[in-house]
């Protein structure tokens, strides 16, 4: 028999009242249960998603949460903890608290988490008889997901603001607030006559009047959005964080995106190098597109597209190339390790898969 803690509306235990799993058509109005929910999201940006198994009820649906009704003594968080542990086998260090929704018709208090994690994408473990496979999607998966598959509509709002907000903050190396780039992105709103033209217009000026670093041979190591904006050049790392600077400058979501690539054109003979380029929310199509702002030269033909991706670069899997078609609100920390170190940009070496 589970017992349940009673809660009154105000988030406070009812002293002296207890209820029993099973027997919610008895709870009296004004008293509620406490369900703690946890949303999954992993460091790459992606979320994981948990399919109920055949036998519960909705059984073959899809959560974006793992969770349940707290035990009596037991605090949200340590509820949260365990179910997170229970249905995924992921053990959270810090669980970050979303919101609070009350359901009277259900009786429940929901306190939703978060918890961000950077375990092994491949390490979930199952619960049996609760859970039957997991799959870990982006947001933009998450939100076009049909209501015949996911179950989990309360958390279609908070996965919405949080990939909104995450592309949206300022950040040491997307670093709207550079007057240089604020009155960059000033300019090229006064051509512009839309959004759409906009990013537009940004994504030209960084691919076309931002040289890249090795196209000019140039040693300049710009760490920063202001500093491609201030030295007039920079790689893709830090030109993809300029077009995401100008971008969120106007109140447009936009991260980055990866693809690990050869450094020769035609072998991997002389090893892999990371290439960065731009993720961008596109509200006309409720949507996110990329776009590689990398830099145009023979061979290199990279074009503003909103259907057909036109990037710099065609993964070449026969060499060992990977497109990651992952989002990231910010750059990696181990390329940001890789700038501050470096002296010579036509120097730096990132031969490592993300």
């Amino acid at each position: 028999m589970e017992i349940w803690d009673a809660y009154n509306s105000d988030f406070e235990v009812i002293e002296g009242m207890t209820l029993i799993r099973g027997e919610e058509n008895t709870i009296p109005q004004g008293v509620y249960h406490l369900v703690c929910d946890v949303l999954v999201r992993h460091t790459d940006g992606t979320f994981l998603l948990m399919q109920r198994d055949p036998g519960k009820a909705f059984g073959g649906m899809w959560e974006a949460t793992a969770g349940g009704s707290a035990l009596r003594g037991e605090a949200p968080v340590e509820c949260a903890a365990r179910e997170l542990r229970e249905e995924t086998g992921i053990t959270a260090a810090e669980l970050d608290e979303l919101r609070r929704v009350t359901n009277d018709r259900t009786h429940s208090i929901y306190v939703e988490y978060l918890c961000v994690t950077d375990c092994d994408k491949q390490s979930v473990v199952l619960q049996e008889g609760e859970t039957a496979a997991y799959q870990w999607v982006t947001a933009d998966e998450i939100l076009h997901m049909s209501p015949e598959e996911f179950l989990s509509k309360r958390m279609l709002g908070s996965v919405r603001q949080m990939t909104f907000d995450d592309y949206l903050r300022e950040t040491e190396t997307i670093n709207y607030s550079d007057p240089l780039i604020q009155g960059k992105a000033k300019e090229l709103k006064q051509i512009s006559c839309s959004q759409l033209s906009y990013i537009e217009n940004s994504y030209r000026f960084v691919r076309d009047e931002i040289p890249h670093s090795w196209d000019i041979q140039s040693e300049t190591v710009s760490h920063t959005a202001g500093d491609v904006l201030l030295n007039g050049t920079g790689i893709c790392w830090t030109k993809s964080c300029l077009l995401a600077a100008l971008l969120r400058a106007a109140g447009i979501p936009s991260g980055i995106s990866y693809q690990y690539l050869t450094r020769a054109d035609d072998s991997a003979d002389k090893g892999y190098i990371i290439h960065a380029l731009n993720t961008v929310y596109i509200s006309e199509l409720d949507r996110w597109i990329r776009l590689d702002a990398r830099g145009n030269k023979e061979n290199v033909h990279a074009e503003f597209s909103l259907e057909e991706e036109r990037l710099a670069f065609p993964i070449r899997a026969e060499l060992g190339e990977r497109d990651y078609r992952d989002n990231h609100p910010d750059l990696d920390d181990r390329l940001i390790r890789i700038l501050k170190d470096s002296r010579n940009i036509l120097k730096i070496e990132a031969d490592f898969q993300l």
